[in-house]
């Protein structure tokens, strides 16, 4: 049988070499091949360089040791852009918390208190604790191994009188046990099934020791992506995000190693300092994104807050440099910049 093609069909095409007469084609406008009117001439706009991305102002949310120490580490430039520290005092003595407060570049306290005991006795609770003084912040410092029911009772004995509870978080992370324990903590805590206290503030629950998470830097990278230890990080703190007034401390890691510093630095057009980092720096921040990114993602920048305490032994000033950097690098605006190095800080703390 013979097929007699259809030449009025729209699906017809002549065979190669016919030519169609007195076909005209449309005329487009000069706009089609123009940018759009963005207010930066003939280019569209470029995002803005990491190296370039600076906070506006610094809160550091755990300085510990000496103050003045940690004014020259971090240099005359980055000084001047602090807006305070928040001061974790070796103890909850009332001397400290007196010489702290009368420091000008310290706005609150960190004072360690244990509540593993649960609901403290009110005769054992020292004075600028039940009744914080004014235009002074404390916050109470606990450790965190194991869940316990009292703990739980004892942290949310704290968050109920509006207190912010900073939690160094000392359970193993690189095992699902161990953040199955730190879940149910904060949950028991949080829940709203529990009398409230005094106070018509509820108070913020802070992890350290969290973000980044301990790892062994012998891990290669490419491991690392796939380690247990990883996925459970991404898993579980998916998983805590969803529990209210829980926050994050970006703090230097437990990495058993100093925090390398730049080999040389520069000083940008805004006065902040811009490193120049090393082969052992970039590592570092490649191992840092992969943990801030994910911490980002699930908690968003407002519930992230800046810190140097932790890094003994290393330059306070090149946490620093590190980690605003690796922030910077992920491609986040200038607002979460300000987020997380300051402006968090001083809701979590009320300062």
């Amino acid at each position: 049988m013979t097929t007699v093609a259809n030449t009025h069909s729209p699906l017809y095409s002549p065979s190669v070499g016919a030519r169609r007469k007195n076909v005209k084609l449309p005329k487009l406008p000069l706009s089609a091949f123009t940018p759009p009117n963005s207010g930066t001439g003939d280019k569209f706009p470029l995002l803005p360089s990491p190296s370039a991305i600076h906070p506006s102002a610094i809160l550091d949310a755990g300085v510990s040791g000496s103050v003045e120490d940690w004014k020259t580490q971090m240099g005359a430039s980055l000084v001047a852009k602090s807006r305070g520290v928040i001061l974790a005092l070796p103890s909850a003595d009332a001397e400290l918390v007196k010489a702290a407060q009368e420091d000008p570049s310290v706005i609150a306290a960190s004072v360690p208190f244990d509540l593993s005991a649960g609901e403290p006795d009110p005769a054992s609770v020292p004075a600028f604790i039940a009744s914080p003084p004014a235009n002074f912040a404390i916050a109470l410092r606990t450790t965190f191994t194991a869940f316990t029911p009292q703990l739980a009772d004892g942290v949310h004995w704290a968050i109920s009188r509006g207190l912010t509870v900073d939690i160094d978080v000392q359970a193993d992370l690189g095992t699902e046990a161990g953040w199955e324990s730190l879940n149910e903590l904060l949950s028991n805590a949080t829940s709203s099934e529990r009398p409230q206290g005094s106070s018509s503030k509820k108070g913020a629950i802070v992890l350290s020791n969290v973000l980044p998470a301990p790892l062994d830097l012998e891990l290669p990278l490419v491991k690392l992506l796939t380690h247990p230890q990883y996925r459970n990080f991404q898993n579980y703190t998916s998983t805590i995000s969803l529990i209210p007034n829980v926050h994050l401390k970006f703090a230097p890691p437990k990495w058993n190693a100093p925090i390398p510093s730049a080999s040389t630095s520069t000083t940008s057009d805004n006065g902040g300092e811009s490193a120049v980092p090393d082969s052992g720096k970039k590592e570092w921040k490649r191992r840092i994104k992969m943990y801030l990114g994910q911490g980002v993602e699930a908690f968003g920048w407002q519930r992230i807050v800046y810190a140097s305490a932790g890094a003994e032994g290393s330059n306070v000033g090149d946490w620093y440099a590190l980690a605003r950097e690796s922030l910077a690098e992920l491609g986040v605006e200038q607002e979460a910049v300000d987020g997380v190095f300051g402006l968090n800080a001083q809701g979590v703390y009320s300062v």
